[in-house]
């Protein structure tokens, strides 16, 4: 394999795995809810807050991250992302009581949305031509799913090997800071510095196009569809705690639960980038649902 290839699938892996740890640490609740819920005495409403300081501030930035990534280098944007994000991890992993913690669910707001996901996007993005994108972000997406599957298994084994189940939940959450912590350093040194000034829009033309955009019918349809499949990715991260608490599943048992549902994800994202490279024709994916209709109705009609 040419050195060039190697580099590029080397930095597409060490994207992969920080997209992968990086919102362990926000969304924690699906792996540790209760250890994290009896370690601050907190209730359902306050656990739920948590993460509602962390939506008050992710959602303006998704809007805000695509103009700060056009005016800084990814290398940057995911060195600092990865840093601070691991720092407030250890952070939260002392358990400091609930209104700091809102703090630091907020600032997890902008670290890994405001400064993250835009930026690790376009790195993504200028690994390959036109092409090759559907591949790229496809085994991304999958890489990301094996490899957070893998740090929750390990974190569900560290936790695990603690009789108190709140020191356990505590270590689980400093290993996946740690790590955070060691991928920034690594995108410093791995991922090149760009001149990100070349091509930027002032924010006047983006709120310009941002209000173009949501005059095609086609935006909101896909808007629709992302955010439908959110909810459900949501409704999802629930179902461990609602094992451990009306099945009186273990809460290691429920970690590894998980991990099993990361791994589907690898193998659906891995899949799903590749068909899209390969069909590309939006007629072909309408043809194929007629035809599965057509055929739903025909075992109708036999029975």
């Amino acid at each position: 394999m040419k050195r060039s290839a190697i580099k590029k699938y080397g930095t597409l892996l060490l994207l992969s795995c920080g997209a992968g740890f990086i919102f362990q640490l926000p969304f924690i609740r699906e792996t540790f809810y209760i250890p994290i819920q009896n370690a601050m005495g907190l209730t359902n409403a306050q656990m739920g807050s948590l993460n509602g300081w962390y939506a008050i501030v992710a959602t303006p930035a998704y809007f805000l991250g695509g103009i700060v990534a056009d005016k800084f280098s990814p290398r940057i944007m995911l060195t600092f992302s990865f840093l601070s994000t691991g720092l407030l991890g250890l952070w939260f992993s002392l358990f400091p009581g609930y209104t700091v913690s809102r703090v630091i669910f907020a600032l997890m707001g902008f670290t890994t949305v405001m400064t993250y996901w835009s930026s690790v996007i376009k790195a993504v993005r200028m690994l390959g031509d036109s092409s090759e994108q559907g591949r790229l972000f496809g085994l991304q997406e999958g890489l990301r799913g094996f490899l957070n599957a893998l740090l929750v298994f390990v974190m569900a084994a560290v936790y695990a090997s603690f009789s108190d189940n709140i020191k356990g939940a505590a270590a689980a959450i400093r290993l996946c800071a740690v790590l955070l912590l060691v991928i920034g350093v690594l995108c410093w040194l791995v991922i090149e510095n760009t001149n990100a000034k070349e091509q930027t829009e002032s924010l006047k033309d983006v709120c310009v196009g941002m209000v173009k955009c949501m005059k095609i019918p086609r935006v909101w349809l896909l808007a629709g569809i992302v955010f439908t499949a959110y909810s459900i990715y949501g409704l999802m991260s629930y179902i461990n705690t609602y094992l451990v608490t009306l099945y009186g599943m273990s809460e290691t048992a429920a970690a590894n639960l998980g991990g099993i549902r990361y791994l589907m994800q690898g193998v659906g994202g891995i899949i799903g980038g590749f068909l899209a490279d390969k069909i590309r024709s939006r007629l072909f994916w309408i043809y194929l649902v007629k035809k599965l209709e057509k055929t739903r109705e025909k075992k109708e009609e036999q029975r």
